[in-house]
C-alpha cells in the first residue's frame, strides 16, 4: 500500500540545476504553495547548494509559485516569468541538496537529487528540469521526480518556472 506523507504546504516543486554548456548561469529554483491560502514566506531561507533568505513581506498566494534563480538577466532571456530573487552559490550538476528552511529553522522541505539512476537523466544537461511529480510526496525520493519535456525547437531550455509541472 502507498502512503502520502504531508511534507508542508510550501514545497521546492522544481529545478533546473544543469543547463546546457553554453548557459552554465541558468540554474533556477521553483517553490509552489499547495494550501487554499496565502503562506508568509518572510524570513525563510534556501540552504544548501544555493543560499537564499526571503526578505520581509515575502509570501506565495494560495496555488503559486515562486521562482529564485542564479542570473535575473539570464533568466529573463530563456522564460517568461516573474523571478522573486536571485540565489548565492551554485547548484552541482553532480547532484546536490537543497533544503527550505521555515523562520524559525524548522525545515518544510528538503530534495537531494543526483545526476544518475534512479534520478531523471534527462536533467542533467540536456535541457530538462526536474519535475516534482506529486507535492504532498516527500522532495527526496527520486520516484517522485521527471524530467520536464525537452521542447520541440531545442532554441529555448525546458521546464514551467511559475507555473504547473509539465508532468
Amino acid at each position: 500500500i502507498f502512503t502520502c506523507r504531508v511534507v508542508g504546504s510550501v514545497v521546492i516543486n522544481e529545478l533546473f540545476y544543469h543547463a546546457p554548456d553554453d548557459l552554465t548561469d541558468l540554474e533556477w529554483v521553483e517553490l509552489h504553495n499547495t494550501d487554499d491560502q496565502t503562506v508568509d514566506i518572510s524570513g525563510w531561507k534556501l540552504t544548501g547548494g544555493i543560499e537564499f533568505k526571503f526578505p520581509d513581506q515575502s509570501a506565495i498566494a494560495r496555488g503559486g509559485f515562486v521562482v529564485l534563480c542564479k542570473d535575473a538577466k539570464l533568466f529573463a532571456e530563456c522564460y517568461d516569468a516573474p523571478v522573486s530573487g536571485e540565489f548565492k552559490k551554485s547548484l552541482s550538476n553532480g547532484g546536490d541538496t537543497v533544503e527550505l528552511v521555515d523562520a524559525s529553522g524548522q525545515r518544510v522541505d528538503r530534495v537531494t537529487y543526483g545526476d544518475s539512476d534512479p534520478w531523471p537523466v534527462a536533467a542533467d544537461g540536456e535541457s530538462s528540469s526536474l519535475e516534482r511529480i506529486t507535492p504532498g510526496t516527500p522532495g527526496d525520493r527520486a520516484d517522485n521526480w521527471t524530467a520536464s519535456p525537452l521542447p520541440e525547437d531545442m532554441e529555448r531550455p525546458a521546464g514551467t518556472p511559475g507555473r504547473v509541472n509539465a508532468s
